[in-house]
This record gives structure tokens, C-alpha cells and sequence, in this order.
């Protein structure tokens, strides 16, 4: 936008009612609606047979890889990732330009999102660290993974 590009929202996955409400309300100039709006990013319906896109970005659950959660086990950085791996079906099928990811800037999940991502054929990554603190009062240490399809 900063550019002047016009570009609209084809899809998008929300589980949280209020959230999804919120985007779709901040997005509708962008062409978001309701029904273009999942709620399970890991159902066909945000994957397969969604419509494709040239960029897909992703916010996968961190909640399993926060720092805060001292009681993760093994199955539930297992059942993270396999939520994760559901959510790539999107990725895989559609193969949109460009790729962005973004999570937690924990050891688990950069594992977890580095082995995922690069995974997905015909992408050259880079990933970098920052903290939220350096664009406003809020301090949420962040990783983002950037992949151009090839």
C-alpha cells in the first residue's frame, strides 16, 4: 500500500469470532467478507479450496512454543506441528509468490517453522529477529520467515 499498489484480500482463516469480526470490518475495502473468512486454518476450506494468492501469510499457534507455557509436553509439540503441516496444504497447492510466516522467536519453534517451511519445494527463505518494542510500547521478541517461490 505504501507504494500505491492495489491489491485485495482473497481469503483469510480466523477461529476467534471477535478477531474474525474485527478484520473483516478493518478489510472490507480490501474485499473481505464473511464468506471469504475460514475458521480453522487448517480446514480444506482455507487450504485446498481456497482461492490462490500471490503473497499467503501466516501467524501460526504459538501458544505450545511461548515462553510462558512451562507445561508443554511432547504430544502437544507434535500436535502443533501437525496443525501446522495441515495449514501448508495452502502453500503446497496454490504455490503463491511470496510467503511470510511469522511466531514466537523460541529454540521450538524456529525448529519446528524452519524444518516446516523448508519443506515446501521451490522456495528460497530468510528469517530474521525482532521485537515489537522497536515500533511502539509493546515487547513481544518475533520471528519472521520470508520465502520467494523460486
Amino acid at each position: 500500500y505504501a507504494t500505491g499498489a492495489v491489491w485485495e484480500y482473497v481469503h483469510a482463516a480466523e477461529w476467534h469470532k471477535k478477531t474474525r469480526e474485527m478484520l473483516v470490518a478493518a478489510h472490507a475495502h480490501r474485499g473481505l467478507t464473511d464468506d471469504r473468512v475460514s475458521h480453522d486454518a487448517r480446514s480444506p476450506a482455507a487450504t485446498t479450496a481456497a482461492p490462490p494468492a500471490d503473497l499467503w501469510v501466516l501467524t501460526a499457534p504459538c501458544e505450545t512454543y511461548s515462553r510462558r507455557n512451562h507445561g508443554a509436553t511432547a504430544a502437544d509439540l507434535a500436535g502443533c506441528n501437525d496443525d501446522l503441516d495441515a495449514m501448508l496444504n495452502y502453500p503446497r497447492t496454490h504455490r503463491p509468490k511470496a510467503i511470510i510466516v511469522e511466531n514466537v522467536n523460541e529454540p521450538e519453534s524456529r525448529a519446528g517453522l524452519d524444518a516446516a517451511l523448508l519443506s515446501l519445494v521451490g522456495y528460497r527463505w530468510q528469517s530474521f529477529a525482532t521485537c515489537a518494542s522497536e515500533y511502539g510500547p509493546m515487547a513481544r521478541a518475533r520471528r519472521f520467515w520470508v520465502g520467494l517461490r523460486e
